[in-house]
């Protein structure tokens, strides 16, 4: 596997499948999603690691930004961002999409990518709650599309022996929120 950059060594809670433990939720849509929309949007970097520092862009999926990020040209950046729907954002960040070259380190920071924005959307107070309800459960995407890399579910084998990694990333930031949360002793 790739080395990621911010997926953790080591956690409090499940890193590797299968993802079928008893007490697992699992998602596909909803607001778990990264094609669930942050009304208002957050402003983020406009692209990633390498890209000019301190342009700002307001991003309202998830899957937008992190397919924009592919991107190694802010014109194209700027055109998978502004998609209309996180499904056409992801198809023109896909293989036969709009991106001419993909960024060369996109392998290492696409988790970065992804965990950035969704720490962001999840201090979000309406958000912050719905992820801290979900309470030590393993968080498991169980998409029927194939994806075993960001999703847990291998519909081709009816098992969980995916990567997880949508999954892994939001009980990371779970877990960070209950950090924060918890009280300090001095």
């Amino acid at each position: 596997m790739t080395e990621r950059i911010g997926l953790p060594e080591t956690a409090s809670f499940q890193l590797v499948g299968p993802w079928d433990a008893p007490g697992t939720e699992y998602f596909y849509g909803g607001q778990f999603s990264s094609f669930a929309q942050v009304p208002g949007g957050l402003v983020v970097p406009t692209g990633y690691l390498g890209h000019p520092n301190g342009e700002t862009c307001r991003a309202f999926y998830r899957e937008n930004w992190f397919q924009a990020c592919k991107a190694s040209d802010k014109e194209t950046f700027l055109k998978i961002l502004n998609a209309a729907k996180p499904a056409q954002a992801k198809f023109m960040g896909g293989r036969r999409g709009i991106i001419k070259q993909l960024r060369p380190d996109w392998d290492e920071i696409s988790y970065a990518v992804m965990l950035d924005f969704a720490r962001r959307q999840w201090h979000l107070p309406g958000w912050r709650q719905a992820l801290l309800e979900t309470c030590e459960a393993t968080l498991v995407e169980r998409s029927t599309q194939g994806d075993t890399l960001w999703g847990g579910y291998n519909p081709k084998t009816d098992t969980y022996d995916g990567q997880n990694l949508l999954g892994i990333c939001l009980m990371q930031v779970r877990a960070e929120l209950l950090a924060e949360l918890a009280p300090t002793t001095d």
